[in-house]
């Protein structure tokens, strides 16, 4: 009774331990974040996805990329790809959706904490500076692509796969870590990295996004403070 009570409060304690500090926290707030709206958001990535990977005019016959299956508006798709495939086709890709987002949000948020204190240390700045936010956010971004890029091409992939394997099919995978495995097996490790200078090259969304956020979050509390100020003293 006595040593499960102890490894009680040990465990207890590494939590405590862990969740005093501030990076773990935004990086697990994000990681769980990134997690849910993964879920959420996985049956419109799926028809965005096929939406993409669609030719308007069909091509000339390839019997390795048939063009039978057309995705109009938005809402319609979701109908189509439900009635074909059931509500696993709507969440097809899921898994590497949720394992990409998951590191994703958490490498970012624990980088862009870190690297903020970091950077404001080195330029001897302060950290609400736009300059510090712009390049924590580049450097979070980056790391973030790289590190998570292989479940990406694994994701597109999955989620444009036909249901059903044909011989006609130039891939058919099973799972993410099938995916990973073959793709490295038949085209090289450095398939796995496709689309990653798109991907570095649209990081600066986030050189926009964090710093705006910050300058927003930083306004509206000076805004706040004011309020008070002229509610307490009837300016």
């Amino acid at each position: 009774m006595d040593r499960r009570v102890n490894e009680r409060i040990a465990n207890e304690s590494i939590l405590t331990f862990y969740l005093k500090n501030e990076h773990f926290r935004h990086s697990l707030a994000g990681a769980i974040a990134g997690c849910a709206s993964a879920i959420a958001s996985c049956p419109f990535d799926v028809v965005k996805v096929r939406k993409q990977n669609h030719q308007i005019k069909p091509l000339p016959a390839n019997p390795l990329y048939p063009n039978k299956i057309r995705y109009p508006g938005t809402f319609s798709s979701l109908k189509k790809v439900y009635q074909k495939e059931g509500l696993r086709g709507l969440y097809r890709g899921v898994g590497p959706t949720v394992a990409g987002y998951l590191p994703t949000w958490a490498i970012y948020f624990g980088a862009y904490g870190w690297s903020k204190n970091w950077l404001a240390s080195k330029w001897d700045r302060k950290e609400s500076d736009s300059i510090v936010h712009v390049f924590a956010a580049m450097f979070s971004g980056t790391a973030s692509s790289i590190a998570v890029n292989p479940l990406w091409v694994v994701r597109t992939r999955i989620m444009t796969q036909p249901a059903i394997p044909t011989s006609t099919t130039p891939y058919h995978y099973n799972s993410t870590l099938e995916a990973l495995s073959t793709i490295t097996r038949v085209e090289g490790f450095w398939a796995l990295y496709k689309g990653l200078g798109p991907s570095l090259m649209g990081v600066s969304h986030v050189a926009i996004q964090f710093p705006l956020y910050e300058l927003l979050k930083n306004g509206s509390q000076g805004l706040i403070y004011l309020i008070s100020l002229r509610k307490d003293y009837k300016i």
